[in-house]
């Protein structure tokens, strides 16, 4: 199965969690750098210590099980991709707590929400993307290959190359070049 039916999939598995209890289900989009990790764990953490304040006992548990799963789950990754992960946490209509880890088609953009649902939009704009147009760049001395699609622009091949120069020696024509230089 290729990526995009892949993520097709787990959106249509995301959409069906709603929560009845609050807003306990929780969404986060770290993009691939490590200065972002740290910072979404730092987040992570300082939600943990705001989420002590809920009043509801139930909301406040859900809460704070699905964060420190968070937690957990971004303490284990070893290699972060560059186009980032989108985390997801929350329980069931059972009870269940359910961690998701979706790796993204394109590179995402820092976010993190508490809410009675999933948010996967992010996700589901790189299913809807637009069309692309492939970009050719030439000059004397390099050729750039790329895609330019929603605002992204993608490099896929840079090569520099030295070329002859038209006429490296005299000969019949040197007295005209001279003439026309000056």
């Amino acid at each position: 199965m290729d990526n995009v039916q892949n993520l097709k999939l787990i959106i249509k598995r995301l959409k069906k969690y709603q929560s009845k209890s609050g807003t306990v289900l929780i969404s986060l989009y770290v993009p691939g750098k490590i200065s972002q990790v740290n910072m979404a764990s730092k987040k992570i953490s300082s939600e943990l210590a705001v989420s002590a304040s809920v009043k509801s006992k139930e909301t406040r548990t859900l809460v704070q099980s699905g964060l420190r799963s968070l937690l957990a789950e971004l303490k284990s990754i070893k290699q972060f991709p560059t186009t980032g992960l989108a985390f997801f946490a929350g329980s069931d209509q059972f009870g269940k707590l359910s961690t998701i880890c979706v790796h993204p088609l394109q590179s995402i953009k820092a976010d993190y929400k508490c809410d009675k649902s999933f948010h996967t939009e992010q996700l589901e704009a790189q299913l809807n993307s637009g069309l692309s147009s492939c970009i050719a760049l030439l000059d004397g001395s390099s050729m750039v290959l790329g895609e330019v699609q929603d605002g992204r622009r993608t490099i896929s091949q840079h090569k520099t190359t030295v070329l002859p120069k038209k006429h490296g020696r005299g000969g019949q024509s040197a007295a005209r070049f001279g003439r026309q230089r000056v």
